[in-house]
């Protein structure tokens, strides 16, 4: 009985820290999705001499359409569709085939600049990235104009 009783509690310890590496591993992941969007993004503007335009409104009336239309303009400067996923997310729901278009969707929401070159790097503290939810629980992660890498709860002044 002691056995067991030993053998349990080393399993609720290991559960533990595997969780810990986990949620940490993730969150490294969505640091490295946000990366390439920006590098991604940069190289655009770079190209296009904007900012993508892709229609803001879509995310509230048709979410998939703006889902791809973000995939398919970053697409040809180094980014895949699983950069734009949060593992977390991803497993949260089941992880669901990421290439059927039904289940077409994106987990970092871009900031809607104008077409003006300039835009994306007006405001320094302007994030171009951020993460939908709050999956790690830690706010909400965002990418700068600068490629700084911050949460949310960090970016926002407290009172």
């Amino acid at each position: 009985m002691t056995v067991i009783v030993v053998i349990s509690i080393l399993i609720v310890m290991v559960f533990g820290v595997t969780t810990n590496f986990q949620r940490r591993a993730d969150r490294a992941n969505c640091v490295a999705n946000l990366t390439n969007l920006y590098a991604a993004a940069n190289v655009y503007i770079q190209h296009h001499g904007s900012w993508p335009q892709v229609d803001y409104k879509l995310l509230q009336t048709e979410e998939r359409r703006y889902a791809e239309a973000w995939v398919d303009a970053l697409k040809p400067c180094g980014t895949i569709h699983k950069n734009w996923l949060c593992p977390t997310i991803q497993r949260e729901l089941g992880n669901p085939d990421m290439n059927n278009p039904k289940d077409m969707r994106i987990d970092y929401i871009a900031n809607p600049f104008d077409d003006r070159m300039i835009a994306p790097f007006e405001f320094s503290n302007q994030p171009w990235f951020a993460e939908r939810g709050d999956p790690h629980g830690e706010g909400n992660l965002v990418i700068l104009t600068n490629g700084q890498i911050l949460t949310l709860r960090d970016l926002i002044p407290k009172k």
